[in-house]
């Protein structure tokens, strides 16, 4: 994920901007979308418990791989 502005959390647009496609046609088309519920929580506890439980590891693992990649520049003999 990318702070933006340096002030060590995640917001709301940082995490959007992390997660939208690439694509401009795409995130246009993405952008353009409106909602389609009612209920300020759409998702069942146990899906909103399944989404948090993916996003945790994926965050884990790009921690992880920022982490190995720190590790491999300092070993100026390891070339990918």
């Amino acid at each position: 994920m990318n702070d933006r502005n340096k002030d060590g959390k995640l917001r709301f647009s940082e995490f959007a901007n992390a997660i939208s496609p690439l694509d401009r046609l795409s995130a246009d088309a993405l952008n353009r979308r409106s909602s389609n519920h009612r209920d300020p929580r759409p998702f069942s506890s146990m899906t909103m418990t399944i989404f948090e439980d993916t996003l945790k590891k994926i965050l884990r693992s790009l921690g992880s791989e920022n982490e190995m990649n720190k590790r491999l520049r300092e070993k100026p003999a390891f070339f990918i």
